[in-house]
C-alpha cells in the first residue's frame, strides 16, 4: 500500500461517500428504464456521467493502493485491466451474482462476465459526457444498475484494503441479510401469535424453530425463496411446519411481497420477486449465482 495511508484513507472514505449518495439516488429516483436506450440518455445522463466517474476514480485508486501506477485516462477497459487479478477477481464475484439476479435482456451485446461489461462500457466516457451536443450514435448502452453493483465492489475492495477485512457482501448476501433477515424473518419472529406461543411453557413451541426453518435449506435465503415461492404459487398448505408456524411464515411472506419495498436496493427486491412469481427463482449454492 502507499506510503500516504492517512491520504488513501481519505480516499477511500470520498469514493464511499460518493458511491453511497448515488446508490441512493438511484435507489429514490430510478430512471424510467434501466437497460438505457438513446431516446432516455436525458433521464439517466446524471447518474450514469457520475457511475463512470466513479469507477474510473475507484479503480485508480484502488491500483494506487496496490502500489501502481494508473496514468491519466478515461478508459476503463485499460484501468481494469492494471487491477491485480485478486481484485479482479472479487469483481466478477459481485458482477456474476448480480447478472444472474437480472438477466436483462442485451441483445447482440456480450455483457456475460464483468470483463465484457467493462470492455463494453470502457471508452465510453467521453461520449456520455458530450452526448447533448454530440452524435448520440457512439454512445453505448448501459445498465445503470450493473454500473452501481460494479462500482460497489470496487468501493468495496479499497474499504478491505484500507482496513484489513477480508470479507465482502455480494448482492445474494444484501438480500439475504438486509431483506430475507432483516425484514421477513424479524417480522416473523416480532409476531404476537408467535412470541405468545413459544414464551409459553405449555405450548411445545420453541422460539429456534423459526429459524431452523428458515435455514432448512441451508441457509436464510433459500429458505426465503422457498418461502416466497409457496406465497406467490398458492401453495403454503405444503409447507411441513405446525400449523402455527405456517401461519407466521406466511403471514411475514404476504407483508413482504405486498410491499412497499425497502428503498435501498428496491430495484433488486422487485426483481427479486419478480423471477419468483413469472418463472421461480432459486439459488445454485455450487456456483454462486441466481438460476
Amino acid at each position: 500500500m502507499s506510503n500516504n495511508l492517512a491520504g488513501i484513507r481519505d480516499a477511500a472514505g470520498r469514493v464511499n461517500y460518493a458511491y453511497t449518495t448515488t446508490q441512493s439516488q438511484y435507489d429514490k429516483y430510478p430512471p424510467n428504464a434501466d437497460l438505457v436506450p438513446i431516446a432516455e440518455a436525458i433521464n439517466a445522463w446524471t447518474l450514469i456521467c457520475g457511475c463512470y466517474m466513479g469507477i474510473e476514480q475507484t479503480t485508480k485508486l484502488l491500483i494506487r493502493i496496490r502500489s501502481g501506477t494508473p496514468g491519466r485516462t478515461h478508459d476503463l477497459e485499460h484501468l481494469y485491466s492494471l487491477l491485480d487479478s485478486e481484485d479482479r477477481s472479487v469483481v466478477a464475484i459481485y458482477y456474476r451474482v448480480y447478472r444472474s439476479l437480472h438477466n436483462f435482456d442485451s441483445g447482440s451485446i456480450a455483457l456475460d462476465t464483468a470483463e465484457e461489461f467493462i470492455q463494453h462500457i470502457g471508452k465510453g466516457y467521453e461520449a456520455w459526457r458530450y452526448i447533448l451536443v454530440e452524435n448520440p450514435a457512439r454512445v453505448p448502452r448501459v445498465h445503470l444498475g450493473t454500473m452501481l453493483e460494479t462500482w460497489r465492489a470496487l468501493v468495496d475492495l479499497v474499504n478491505l484494503r484500507v482496513s484489513g477485512r477480508t470479507s465482502y457482501r455480494t448482492l445474494a448476501t444484501i438480500l439475504e441479510q438486509d431483506y430475507i433477515v432483516g425484514s421477513v424473518y424479524r417480522d416473523a419472529e416480532s409476531d404476537h401469535e408467535w412470541q405468545a406461543a413459544s414464551e409459553d411453557e405449555n405450548s411445545g413451541v420453541k422460539f429456534q424453530d423459526l429459524s431452523d426453518w428458515f435455514q432448512h435449506k441451508g441457509r436464510f435465503l433459500e429458505g426465503g425463496i422457498d418461502l416466497f415461492t409457496h406465497h406467490a404459487r398458492g401453495t403454503g398448505d405444503s409447507i411441513r411446519v405446525s400449523p402455527l408456524l405456517r401461519r407466521v411464515l406466511l403471514r411475514a411472506a404476504d407483508k413482504a411481497a405486498r410491499g412497499p419495498f425497502p428503498t435501498r436496493r428496491q430495484a433488486d427486491v422487485a426483481m427479486f420477486h419478480h423471477r419468483i412469481r413469472t418463472g421461480g427463482l432459486a439459488w445454485d449454492a455450487n456456483n454462486g449465482v441466481f438460476k
